[in-house]
């Protein structure tokens, strides 16, 4: 492959995926893409709440997902056949322990993350191929309301093309990602009704380090957003999942007031059967419940002797 061309097909990989490298941005709009036949409940408070859960380490989740770009690629200007990203994405309790958060000993849960997408038959700069991003993501997370702490990601981009009977790996980039939240941001306000509305303001710094012959590491940046919830709705998610017929849909907001993402929380699993995102650049990112783990519980009896 002649260095022009090899230069033109990276190039391109990196406008398709480059919004990865920063992970979700929860101040871009989305257009929700859920059945509105869904939303059955009304937006009134109810007496139907959702306790805080009590996670364990070894607790597991297990998601089927798809990162959608097609509304990306169209106006682009990249030309390329892509529309979705399969894969699925392993969330695990790792830890549990003590750390000071804004000078407070606070309990954490660790939780880390497996995400794997990939796009067969690509067609690319010229080339057809296979697109693979794995996503390594490490969590803190505040055990008394599930509010972000801070969050790792480790993203490794590869694309694989065949000449003949050889096939190439194009090793685009291994990057590292930091975001840490002040205040953490509070995704969910425990107890869950139908009705409570909740916002933060906060500052996010992002720390950028990695390795790539392609692409420059981008530059840290410090931020401040506003961000509110608003728990719309009680029902069925359209995900089928034994207990999680009456789960919470909670609506994220920026501070225009444009929607930018959806959980369906369900209180049988302890965490989210369903959700959407956007991305700062056009991505939709949308997971589904493939099962749920909980870890061995000991119990304990009270014997009368």
């Amino acid at each position: 492959m002649s260095a022009q061309r090899m230069k033109g097909l990276i190039l391109s990989i990196l406008m398709i995926v480059s919004s990865q490298m920063a992970l979700i941005d929860v101040n871009e709009p989305v257009i929700l893409q859920e059945n509105q036949e869904i939303l059955r409940e009304t937006s009134e408070r109810t007496s139907q709440l959702a306790d805080v859960p009590n996670w364990r380490i070894g607790d597991r989740w297990n998601y089927d997902g798809y990162l959608d770009v097609r509304d990306f690629v169209a106006g682009s200007g990249v030309s390329t056949n892509v529309e979705f990203l399969d894969g699925t994405l392993d969330s695990r309790v790792t830890d549990i322990y003590t750390m000071e958060v804004e000078d407070v000993s606070t309990l954490v849960y660790k939780v880390e993350s497996e995400g794997d997408y990939q796009a067969n038959n690509v067609d690319l700069s010229g080339y057809t191929g296979d697109l693979i991003i794995e996503i390594d993501t490490i969590e803190i997370i505040r055990a008394s309301d599930l509010a972000s702490i801070e969050q790792e990601a480790t993203i490794d981009i590869d694309f694989d093309y065949q000449i003949f009977w050889w096939t190439y790996t194009i090793h685009v980039a291994e990057l590292v990602v930091t975001n840490e939240y002040s205040p953490s941001l509070e995704n969910y306000d425990f107890p869950i009704a139908v009705g409570e509305e909740w916002e933060t303001s906060y500052s996010q710094e992002t720390t950028y380090s990695g390795t790539s012959d392609y692409v420059d590491i981008p530059d840290d940046t410090s931020t401040t957003n506003t961000t509110s919830w608003e728990v719309v709705a009680r029902g069925n998610s359209g995900v089928s999942y034994g207990g999680c017929g009456q789960s919470y849909n909670i609506t994220t907001y920026n501070s225009n007031g444009d929607e930018t993402g959806y959980r369906w929380y369900c209180p049988a699993i302890s965490n989210d059967i369903k959700s959407e995102t956007t991305e700062s650049i056009g991505f939709i990112a949308v997971h589904e419940l493939n099962y749920y783990q909980a870890s061995t519980r000991s119990q304990n009896l009270d014997v009368d002797i």
